[in-house]
């Protein structure tokens, strides 16, 4: 539902009352992926919602921060640990390492909040994950020292 929040419009009123709109098909097809993980009823069902986030999902910058972290934690929280590690990894990794800005996306939106990396460390706990609970933290700290470091300097 926060998805859903972030990405809809307040729609007109139809014959069915108010409805939500979306102004691009990608922020629609991304609130039925996420509904269809959370209402799939088979492993199946959960393997095809997990592929169509996937792909939605393929170019965090092109989604806001928020949506991104909200999907971080949904993708988490049901499970998906290594979905939700490669997207917190690519939301990491949004700059390049000549500390130059990728298509436009400003330098606080290359680190997450607490609520999307908190998610995936748990899952990782929660999984067993020890080495890559470990090398995920470093790379947390890393990132956090590169853009305090280009805050600092710029």
């Amino acid at each position: 539902q926060g998805v859903e929040r972030c990405l809809s419009q307040q729609g007109t009123t139809t014959d069915q009352g108010a409805g939500k709109s979306y102004e691009r098909r990608i922020d629609a097809s991304l609130v039925d992926a996420l509904y269809l993980l959370v209402n799939a009823n088979s492993q199946k069902d959960v393997l095809a919602a997990e592929k169509r986030v996937g792909e939605l999902m393929k170019h965090p910058a092109e989604f806001p921060m928020e949506v991104n972290e909200r999907v971080i934690k949904a993708t988490a929280m049901a499970g998906l640990s290594s979905l939700s590690l490669n997207l917190l990894t690519s939301l990491l990794h949004l700059h390049d390492d000549s500390g130059s800005d990728v298509d436009g996306v400003d330098d606080d939106y290359a680190f997450p909040s607490p609520m999307a990396y908190t998610a995936v460390l748990n899952a990782l706990r929660r999984n067993g994950r020890v080495e890559r609970l470990e090398e995920t933290l470093t790379n947390l700290a890393d990132a956090y020292r590169k853009l305090s470091q280009r805050t600092k300097d710029g």
